[in-house]
């Protein structure tokens, strides 16, 4: 992929503050507010999905989180597609991860208030889930244990190693975008 130096930067800003105004980018980056804007569209339509909220989950009421390895036996693809759906839909499946190493073997990390509403949802899964499953492993840890809960290191990484779109390529102005605009 490539971007302008002021895409890469816009990124970066929005990464770390997502909240961050048109105006407040273009002080910090010292150029115009028009051209935040042009770049924002631009990286909305191409790279950025959404905009969200990072919520204190402790304050919320999460204490524990599991990590539990799953397997399932001699499920037809359709009954894998029903599985996947139901797990999907678990609010409290923060993260489902389809191994690659044999078919039907998840990880899913999860967030509990507590170890007996982890242990409700695994006697309700046992009781209304009839595919063949196991768990073949479960790891419960107290919230304060999760160091990091981010990608956005990896993604400043990533946006670094995009190339860079100069201006002269595109025959466009400073922010790397053409003036289409006739006098």
């Amino acid at each position: 992929m490539w971007l302008t130096k002021h895409e890469k930067e816009v990124l970066k800003l929005l990464l770390d503050d997502g909240k961050l105004s048109d105006t407040s980018m273009a002080e910090k980056l010292k150029i115009s507010t028009q051209a935040i804007g042009r770049i924002r569209k631009r990286l909305e339509e191409d790279v950025i999905k959404k905009y969200s909220v990072e919520l204190d989950t402790k304050m919320l009421g999460i204490n524990i989180i599991s990590i539990s390895k799953i397997k399932v036996d001699n499920l037809t693809p359709k009954d894998i597609e029903i599985l996947e759906k139901t797990m999907i839909k678990e609010p409290r499946n923060i993260s489902i991860l389809k191994m690659m190493s044999g078919e039907g073997n998840y990880i899913i990390v999860s967030g509990f208030k507590d170890v007996e509403e982890l242990n409700n949802l695994i006697e309700d899964y046992r009781k209304h889930i009839t595919q063949q499953y196991t768990i073949t492993e479960t790891h419960v840890l107290p919230l304060h244990c999760l160091l990091k809960d981010s990608c956005s290191d990896l993604c400043n990484k990533l946006i670094d190693s995009c190339g860079v779109k100069h201006a002269e390529m595109g025959g466009g102005n400073s922010d790397g975008y053409a003036n289409n605009h006739k006098s």
